[in-house]
């Protein structure tokens, strides 16, 4: 047993709703799925589908959106990613782009 299992951290198990023994059983599954995978190849796989069950993605492969999308017409690149800006400067935001678009 580890510390985490003798002592798991309050406010990580309120946020989970889990109970000592929830954690207790989930890492008893998890362990139990690490070491089948260590033993066999339908375990490895067992384990890379949990794996890819928690939306992981190896920061490495991750491709930046918008990176490679350019404009033809002027070689600018697409601005199709911003975000919109907070609610309470959106107003100030659209008056800026309107007036900026009408200076010579």
């Amino acid at each position: 047993m580890n510390e985490l299992d003798q002592n798991p951290d309050p406010e990580l198990l309120d946020r989970l709703g889990w109970t000592k023994e929830d954690l207790a059983e989930f890492l008893n599954r998890w362990n139990s799925l690490k070491q089948s995978a260590e033993e066999t190849a339908d375990g490895q796989r067992e384990l890379d589908e949990a794996l890819r069950s928690l939306g992981l993605r190896d920061p490495a492969l991750r491709r930046r959106a918008g990176g490679t999308a350019s404009d033809n017409q002027r070689g600018l690149r697409d601005s199709g990613g911003r975000t919109a800006p907070p609610p309470k400067y959106r107003d100030l935001f659209e008056s800026f782009r309107k007036g900026a678009a009408r200076s010579p």
